[in-house]
């Protein structure tokens, strides 16, 4: 995932990639702490704001066949109007 931030405390601009181990790394006071602050906030509303419905009778079949079968695009419009909704 890349990351882009502007104008947040004393970053003007930056730019990183989150891996499965990112370290940021820099002098004192130079915006460190606040690109990490910022990017957990995200991603925790994020988490808490993007969640997807599923019916009850699609959880009940589930349960009783093992198994059950997903339209990924009705799921993929849930998404795009909770993003449109953040926006």
């Amino acid at each position: 995932m890349k990351i882009k931030v502007k104008n947040l405390g004393a970053l003007k601009q930056a730019e990183f990639t989150l891996s499965d181990f990112t370290i940021l790394c820099g002098n004192n006071n130079t915006g460190k702490t606040y690109a990490t602050y910022a990017l957990f906030g995200f991603l925790y509303t994020w988490r808490r704001m993007f969640s997807i419905k599923i019916k009850k009778d699609q959880i009940d079949r589930l349960l009783a066949d093992g198994v059950i079968r997903l339209d990924i695009q009705e799921y993929v419009e849930q998404a795009e109007q909770i993003i449109a909704q953040g926006c």
